[in-house]
C-alpha cells in the first residue's frame, strides 16, 4: 500500500509530532485556500446569515447558520466565514457551546460553538455593507 503525502506548506517537515506553530500555520493556510476558492457572493450570503443568527441568539453553531440559509447540506466553506466573523468582532469561540451536529450529512460529529458579541438590538449592518466587506477583504 502506497501512501501519498502532499506538503501543505513549503519547507522541511518537522520531526515533532505536536508542533503548535506548524499546526496553526497549516490551519491558516487551509482557511486562506478555502476563502480564495469561495465566490464573493457565496461569502456574502454566509456572512449575512452568520450576522443574522448572531444578532438573534447568544450561542450559535454552523447548524444554526445552515438553518438560516435553508440548506441541509452545507459546505466546508462555512468554517472560514465563521473565522472571518470572529475577526470582525461578531462572535467569539465558546467551547461550552460545542455539541453534536444535527445535520444528517455530518453524522453527529462535534462542531464548534460560538458566542455572539452582537445580540444587542441596536447593532445593525445592512447587507450591502456585508457584500462590500467581503469584496474589500478578498
Amino acid at each position: 500500500m502506497t501512501t501519498l503525502q502532499l506538503p501543505l506548506l513549503p519547507g522541511p517537515p518537522t520531526d515533532a509530532v505536536l508542533d503548535e506553530t506548524r499546526s496553526r500555520q497549516v490551519t491558516e493556510q487551509a482557511i486562506r485556500q478555502c476563502k480564495a476558492h469561495t465566490p464573493d457572493t457565496e461569502r456574502a450570503r454566509y456572512l449575512e446569515a452568520i450576522f443574522l443568527v448572531a444578532r438573534r441568539q447568544v450561542e450559535l453553531t454552523c447548524d444554526d447558520v445552515w438553518a438560516e440559509l435553508g440548506e441541509a447540506n452545507g459546505s466546508s466553506r462555512m468554517g472560514p466565514c465563521m473565522v472571518e466573523a470572529r475577526k470582525m468582532g461578531w462572535i467569539t469561540r465558546d467551547r461550552a457551546a460545542d455539541g453534536a451536529s444535527q445535520r444528517v450529512r455530518t453524522h453527529s460529529r462535534l462542531q464548534r460553538g460560538w458566542r455572539s458579541l452582537i445580540t444587542q438590538p441596536d447593532y445593525g449592518m445592512p447587507a450591502t455593507t456585508i457584500t462590500t466587506l467581503c469584496r474589500d477583504r478578498s
